[in-house]
């Protein structure tokens, strides 16, 4: 959540100049969503953020869903959409596919899919 309060929107995704593991980087987001958050001024103040998302679930029907979940989700789409590793790892601002593997239990239709094609070259 820290970072995301730090985050600039600009035409291409969320530009981070300090992350977690001390690489600057630059989050990824659909263009439409871009569009709007560099038009939309947050009102929200940073410590008020945690008051307003536990409103947020509840109005939802997910008052147990954790922010840190819809990460989660968006990492498991990716993986299930055969997205590699790789990227889901660029994504994610991991350094490394290492922290990324926790995710890779989902895509078993793609390794089935990828032993398939061993000899067809």
């Amino acid at each position: 959540m820290s970072e995301i309060l730090r985050a600039v929107p600009t035409k291409s995704g969320f530009s981070l100049g300090r992350t977690k593991n001390g690489q600057p980087r630059l989050i990824p987001i659909h263009p439409r969503i871009a569009v709007i958050a560099r038009r939309v001024k947050f009102t929200v103040l940073p410590w008020k953020v945690k008051s307003e998302w536990v409103k947020t679930r509840k109005k939802s029907g997910h008052p147990d869903i954790r922010f840190h979940d819809l990460r989660h989700s968006a990492a498991s789409e990716m993986i299930n959409a055969g997205i590699d590793l790789y990227t889901v790892a660029g994504v994610l601002g991991h350094k490394t596919t290492a922290s990324t593997r926790r995710y890779a239990h989902l895509a078993t239709s793609s390794l089935a899919a990828a032993v398939k094609k061993i000899g067809q070259s």
